[in-house]
């Protein structure tokens, strides 16, 4: 029973993030700024905090899958208490919302979103790793989609295309 428990709030805890992640990209929001709105100005926030958020949520447009019900949402926050402290801080939030990416291909680090007008910052070499920091966003001459990315080789940021066109 166990097991099946753990496997059941993993799986909620997935659908609840991929809510948030959601919601952050479509309010273009930074981890710091969305942990605010479910902390609701405290320093962490607990599993009322967290399924009164995602209550709050839209549904997505065509979305078909079903809502997470406040008791699932509860449960789900499990998922993101790895430490079992009953409270999710700023750092634990954050790192659950990182996403980094290897480079596949040289690409060019740019200070802009647009690729005609932006200066160069650097070029990205193959095996090099990135966080993402913004994005995707499609870049509207080229419909390229990009993303806003640190490097951890050097902290340079600056944008570069997730995929060629």
């Amino acid at each position: 029973a166990t097991r099946k428990d753990a496997i059941e709030v993993k799986a909620l805890g997935s659908k609840a993030l991929a809510a948030i992640k959601r919601y952050q990209a479509d309010n273009k929001l930074a981890a710091a700024a969305l942990f605010e709105k479910i902390a609701n100005g405290s320093e962490s926030f607990d599993d009322d905090g967290l399924a009164k958020f995602i209550a709050s949520l839209p549904k997505a447009e065509g979305d078909s899958a079903e809502t997470l019900s406040e008791e699932d949402a509860k449960r789900s926050f499990r998922a993101f208490d790895d430490e079992r402290a009953g409270a999710v801080n700023l750092a634990v939030f954050e790192s659950l919302l990182t996403i980094f990416m290897k480079v596949v291909k040289d690409a060019a680090l740019t200070e802009g979103l647009t690729i005609k007008d932006a200066k160069p910052v650097r070029r990205l070499d193959v095996g090099e790793v990135v966080q993402v920091l913004e994005g995707p966003v499609k870049e509207e001459t080229t419909e390229v989609d990009r993303v806003r990315v640190r490097v951890m080789r050097d902290n340079s940021e600056g944008w570069t295309s997730v995929a060629g066109n």
